[in-house]
């Protein structure tokens, strides 16, 4: 067998896994199935070229002719078709379709049921095999394949200036490169030279793989079909070709059943071989496609927390002016402003207050956290003492530590090195959260110590902590304290109104003044101490 033969054969198994391969793929174009019968056409020109050159019957020869011409009219008429669906996500229409298809369906009808239309005999020549033809016949073949093919690349062209997406202009590009060589080099050698020779025939399909590749891998560069794949499906086909072309040429019984049993294994193996990439490449479709997807969960819910921030914001700030007015009204109630009240009503209204205050909290609360998760917290840094913001917080919280009968001492340990700079009205949220904390959770009579003190061995830091003898924490729970909306179980049975947010808040301003915040416990039952260290010096 001639090695054009063999480039004939190649060349029809590669361009077949091109189309086969495109069309599998995951974008369902119309302009993919296009492709692919494109494909198909110019294996089976080919195969028909294979035939032709290797019988040795001229009725066989003549079919054989017959078979690739009807395929080279196909390969004009489906690029045709390619270029009009080219970037367009509908087909054609079935009277569209129908016209476009007439000529190929008129040709093959007369080289099928006449004798003499277009080839009108074969003669031998020392090259090879040479047809004659019917001058008119091919004169109208020739202008058919030259206007089919000119109108393709008008239309390409006409889609390629009148789109502004750069993968389709770019897809342009590749396939004009890649196929006005083809189309140049396969008319001389397959619609002009046989007019005098056939000689060079065979240089054709090798013309129309170059097109078939060059149209695929403009498909493909942008469209995320699987390289991995179609390079399997090409090297294992490739391989059971050779060994089917050694089994046909075998010269002996021992040689056929050899190359017989090597080509079954090959296509056994090298069936295997492609299930098993097609089914890795599925797989990582499927987790790109998750991957894909929860991106866009994940951006719906950065949407939706974004929306909620604003929600509570807005609503915190509604709620802060009534409670506002509710707390001042009920503080002159208390004081006597208007006039004495009863016992009863007084106990009503330290409720009130109580719950009020409760609620002031909450909505700092969750002023706070909006602000934090909307990147608004600002920062005001003056020279202040962290010793005087902490008396004040004390004397603000003496009224609730009284009714709870809990004892508070301070311990003010820091030599009058207090004095820094530092956010004035966060730090005083970060004593309040922290001392709010000691006492919602201290027993009755139990005592709260207070402390602030350089840190031995440390210059220039500061480190204030806050002892209770409350419910103590889990060494598994401390790591979560500080985290958004972490509470222990403990808490949430005393406090279920509680949000878990204040300890949060603490950390974030804590670490913006570039300190840090944490916890001692001997464990549950036996009290905590939250600390938070601090440096006087920029």
């Amino acid at each position: 067998m001639d090695i054009r033969d063999i480039l004939l054969l190649i060349v029809s198994v590669v361009t077949v896994l091109l189309g086969f391969f495109v069309v599998r793929s995951e974008e369902k174009r119309p302009s993919n199935t296009a492709f692919t019968a494109f494909s198909l056409a110019v294996c089976f020109w080919s195969l028909g070229l294979f035939f032709f050159r290797i019988s040795e019957m001229a009725i066989t020869s003549i079919l054989a002719a017959k078979f690739f011409y009807i395929a080279a009219t196909a390969i004009a008429v489906f690029f045709l078709e390619f270029s009009l669906l080219f970037s367009q996500e509908r087909p054609l229409g079935t009277k569209r379709r129908l016209f476009l298809y007439i000529p190929l369906i008129l040709f093959s009808f007369l080289l099928i049921f006449t004798n003499n239309f277009l080839i009108e005999g074969i003669i031998k020549k020392s090259w090879g095999k040479q047809i004659i033809l019917n001058a008119g016949d091919y004169l109208l073949y020739n202008i058919f394949f030259i206007f089919y093919i000119g109108y393709a690349y008008k239309s390409l062209f006409k889609i390629y200036r009148a789109t502004r997406e750069q993968i389709i202009r770019l897809q342009f590009k590749y396939i004009f490169l890649g196929t006005i060589g083809g189309f140049i080099i396969g008319m001389i050698t397959n619609l002009f030279l046989p007019w005098v020779t056939y000689r060079y025939i065979w240089i054709g399909p090798l013309t129309g793989l170059m097109m078939t590749v060059a149209i695929s891998y403009a498909i493909s560069k942008h469209r995320l079909l699987n390289v991995k794949v179609i390079a399997t499906e090409f090297f294992s086909s490739l391989l059971v070709l050779v060994f089917l072309v050694r089994f046909i040429i075998s010269e002996s019984l021992g040689e056929f059943i050899l190359n017989g049993s090597i080509v079954f294994v090959a296509t056994v193996v090298g069936i295997f071989l492609i299930r098993s990439v097609w089914k890795e490449v599925r797989i990582r479709e499927e987790m790109e496609s998750l991957s894909r997807q929860l991106a866009t969960a994940n951006e719906e819910l950065k949407k939706l927390d974004a929306a909620k921030s604003e929600f509570v914001s807005i609503a915190g700030h509604q709620l802060r002016a009534p409670l506002t007015v509710i707390r001042g009204y009920t503080s002159l109630l208390l004081e006597g402003s208007f006039g004495e009240i009863g016992k009863k009503a007084r106990e009503a209204l330290d409720k009130v207050t109580f719950s009020t205050n409760q609620l002031v909290k909450l909505v700092s609360d969750l002023l706070d956290l909006s602000r934090i998760e909307s990147g608004k917290i600002r920062y005001e840094f003056s020279e202040n003492n962290l010793a005087e913001v902490v008396e004040r917080v004390l004397k603000e919280f003496t009224e609730s530590i009284k009714q709870k009968g809990l004892k508070l001492e301070w311990q003010n340990e820091s030599q009058g090195l207090s004095s820094f700079a530092f956010d004035k009205d966060k730090m005083r949220e970060v004593v309040v959260n922290l001392l709010h904390n000691a006492i919602k959770y201290s027993p009755q009579g139990s005592e709260i110590i207070v402390r602030l003190e350089n840190i031995s061995g440390v210059p220039k830091q500061i480190r204030l902590s806050v002892q209770d003898q409350g419910i103590g924490i889990a060494e598994a729970d401390k790591k979560k304290l500080f985290a958004k909306f972490g509470r222990t179980e403990e808490a949430q049975k005393l406090d279920p109104g509680g949000m878990g947010i204040g300890l949060y808040f603490v950390k974030r301003v804590v670490e913006d003044h570039h300190g840090r915040v944490g916890i001692e416990s001997p464990g549950p039952g036996k009290g905590s101490t939250f600390w938070v260290e601090l440096p006087t010096q920029k």
